[in-house]
């Protein structure tokens, strides 16, 4: 689906959601005046057959309320679509299309049956071979390459949004806060994942290609500690403090030398201008591999 079907669809959803409001207050209106034809010819107490209707609120700051939060669904819908244009890639979770008539709405993808990698390294953390972590790095980082290849900036790079497939194929997915641009600023606070985050954007809210690079070593991190969170018991204004000190994690001993001195050297770096790009993180994890 492209964007432009997309922008074709929400514009008949919103047809058919004006459509689908008048015939609702129509019905409304005649199963009242049907109740009150039937109470008028019989006083006493009856019993009405059930009607089917669909219940909504009847009080207008809640309808209010209802309509601005599907409004907002249908925005991020939207957002996520325009991210997922051009992403259909073999380390990047893939989508089919979505339903979205009707609330609640839905995103329909392929199937990747082991979940989140998170949860399987924890399920799995002493089954699971030094080589499959490799080839998970490998996997998830070839996913974000492609991404930063198609300008898109996923800004929420993390464990919990890689997810497995049956044959361990890991996937990148959660474009919900990625933004199709080289740089973007966030004007406006919001949630942000405190603990994956770069210091130029803890300290000035910018997000680029190199702090997803940044993000990621979070990801290499998580990968060769089963699933554990980084900075796991640190508040945030910890965290922003042990960053700022430029007192970043480091891999344990499970991880290659090659793969510690990356992320050491070329990944958790504070300035941005000398991180490696994804390319890099590419090749090297690929000479591990060979």
């Amino acid at each position: 689906m492209d964007i432009d079907q997309v922008h074709d669809l929400m514009e008949d959803i919103a047809e058919q959601q004006e459509v689908a409001n008048e015939i609702q207050e129509l019905e409304e209106l005649e199963q009242e005046e049907l109740d009150k034809q039937l109470l008028d010819a019989n006083p006493a107490p009856v019993s009405l057959p059930d009607a089917p209707r669909v219940a909504l609120p009847s009080v207008p700051s809640r309808q209010a309320k209802v309509a601005a939060t599907a409004d907002k669904d249908l925005e991020d819908l939207e957002s996520w679509a325009n991210a997922q244009e051009n992403v259909f890639k073999y380390n990047v979770l893939r989508s089919y299309g979505m339903a979205v008539i009707r609330q609640p709405l839905y995103l329909m993808s392929e199937l990747c049956e082991y979940g989140a990698l998170r949860e399987y390294l924890r399920e799995n953390s002493k089954t699971t071979t030094d080589a499959e972590r490799v080839e998970f790095c490998l996997g998830s980082a070839k996913g974000v390459e492609y991404l930063h290849s198609q300008r898109l900036i996923h800004r929420d790079l993390a464990i919990r949004n890689v997810l497995l497939t049956e044959e361990k194929i890991p996937k990148i997915s959660d474009f919900g806060l990625a933004k199709v641009t080289d740089r973007y600023e966030m004007k406006e606070q919001c949630k942000t994942p405190v603990r994956y985050l770069a210091p130029e954007t803890l300290e000035n809210y910018i997000f680029t290609p190199k702090s997803d690079v940044f993000s990621f070593g979070m990801v290499i991190w998580e990968i060769y500690e089963n699933g554990q969170q980084p900075h796991d018991g640190k508040n945030a204004q910890t965290i922003r403090d042990l960053t700022k000190k430029q007192q970043f994690l480091k891999l344990n001993e499970k991880a290659p030398n090659e793969l510690r001195k990356l992320v050491s050297d070329k990944i958790f770096v504070p300035d941005p201008e000398n991180r490696c790009n994804m390319s890099t993180v590419v090749q090297t994890i690929e000479n591990l591999v060979k």
